[in-house]
């Protein structure tokens, strides 16, 4: 658990700290946005909700790689809806700002060829003004990296809280075509060199287990 970075992609007034790491099991990043919107399609995959994605046991057929990546201040791909509605409280009106389908594009370089390739970041949104003006947000995001041997996809969620408490869930980055039955886990900061700096492993997850109940 750390703190979340999602802050920086948006121009909200997010109470959300500069400094931050956290852990996840995906490849979690996308820069700060610059330039315009293209105004292209994105690939259904990558606005797919990819939380539910299953992965059967695997062959485990080499032992965890550790690496590092870098991920630059990426572009808009596709922008998305914005909205405020209002709900009320005992305290007073809390005021909520819906995000949804905003997408970055760009690339991510990675000590580990098979980590290196297109990044794409689709994100959602929802950020709560408290009638005392603190602020709340919860949100998820979607990450796909694409090169010429594979892909890798999966998802995250988080939450971040006046004063800078902040929570981001794991996430599950399966590797597809060449780096079938491999998965990506990583922690992430914005200390560094780069927008956003990745160390992690690739190795094999086992399946997860079906919860057992009754007696």
């Amino acid at each position: 658990m750390g703190t979340s970075w999602s802050s920086h992609w948006r121009t909200r007034p997010v109470a959300i700290p500069a400094a931050l790491a956290f852990v996840a099991v995906a490849v979690i990043g996308c820069g700060q946005p610059s330039g315009s919107p293209t105004g292209a399609a994105v690939p259904p995959s990558v606005e797919a909700s990819v939380a539910g994605t299953a992965q059967g046991d695997a062959a485990i057929t080499e032992p965890p790689l550790e690496f590092t990546a870098c991920i630059p201040k990426n572009r808009y791909y596709r922008t998305g809806t914005d909205e405020q509605i209002t709900l009320p409280s005992p305290d007073g009106d809390v005021t909520v700002d819906v995000s949804r389908g905003f997408t970055w594009r760009g690339t991510i370089t990675a000590t580990d060829d098979r980590l290196s390739g297109t990044h794409y970041n689709s994100f959602n949104s929802d950020t709560y003004t408290l009638p005392g003006g603190g602020t709340q947000m919860a949100w998820a995001e979607a990450h796909r990296i694409e090169n010429d041997e594979g892909t890798w996809q999966g998802s995250s969620v988080g939450f971040s809280d006046t004063g800078d408490d902040s929570e981001t869930g794991p996430a599950v980055l399966i590797g597809e075509g060449a780096y079938e039955g491999l998965t990506a886990i990583i922690v992430t900061s914005i200390e560094g060199d780069c927008f956003l700096n990745v160390r992690g492993f690739v190795t094999s997850v086992p399946a997860t287990p079906a919860p057992v109940t009754g007696e």
